[in-house]
């Protein structure tokens, strides 16, 4: 993750310290977030001599990531939405997270998978990238599952402002997911005719499931739509 003097990392889990070893020789200054008390009286021991190294006891989703940080992290495959989400959340620098191989396919999107509605939802402000796929004999005890390193990445600048934000969604959850082919959703939106000027000038397969169409065309849509006049509003409220 090319690791500078001067990077601040938090990272979650650091269990006995063995990578929080290696990243407090590379990084500036180490922040190692445990829940479990045992394992954090450990992490405390080991490195009571070393400054760079701070542990925090508590929970990863209740911690609050300083701006500008990055978060390492072997997350416990039950919490991996929550977890990204909190960094989604923060204004940390970028995040390499352990999580299912399945999952970092979902966040990443096209080209690991298909696009997602987290994928999608995430991408005009995050890098998404899968960076390795790992082994289910790198882990002791070995898991049931196949896993993969997710990597989020802050844009600088992001290809929507922050205020764009709860229209994109909108436009998102009026399409994506609504039919079986991005024809079908798109007619959710817009006419006949602005369909078939979109597939011309976008180069879409409307026969071909949301999921395949690349997220710089669903960006191309959104801000079609908007040109069009045909952003959804908000909900109604009941």
């Amino acid at each position: 993750m090319g690791l500078r003097p001067s990077d601040l990392v938090v990272e979650v889990g650091p269990g006995t310290g063995v990578l929080t070893a290696e990243l407090a020789r590379r990084a500036g200054r180490v922040i190692a977030v445990e829940v479990d008390p045992r394992l954090a009286a450990l992490v405390e021991e080991r490195f009571h001599e070393e400054p760079r190294v701070l542990v925090v006891r508590g929970d990863f989703l209740a911690f609050a990531i300083p701006a500008g940080a990055r978060v390492v992290a072997n997350l416990p495959y039950g919490i991996t939405a929550d977890a990204v989400r909190q960094v989604l959340m923060s204004h940390a620098a970028d995040a390499h997270l352990v999580v299912q191989r399945e999952a970092a396919e979902r966040f990443a999107g096209h080209p690991w998978g298909g696009e997602s509605l987290p994928s999608l939802t995430l991408k005009p402000w995050w890098h998404a990238e899968v960076t390795r796929a790992l082994h289910r004999t790198d882990f002791d005890p070995p898991p049931s599952v196949e896993s993969a390193v997710l990597w989020l990445a802050r844009r600088h600048p992001p290809l929507l402002r922050d205020e764009e934000r709860p229209h994109y969604e909108r436009f998102l959850a009026a399409t994506f997911g609504r039919g079986r082919t991005t024809g079908q959703v798109l007619g959710r939106i817009f006419t006949r005719a602005q369909v078939d000027r979109l597939q011309r000038d976008l180069r879409l397969d409307l026969a071909a499931p949301p999921s395949a169409t690349s997220f710089d065309r669903w960006l191309a849509l959104y801000r079609s739509a908007g040109v069009l006049g045909r952003l959804p509003g908000p909900a109604a409220r009941a």
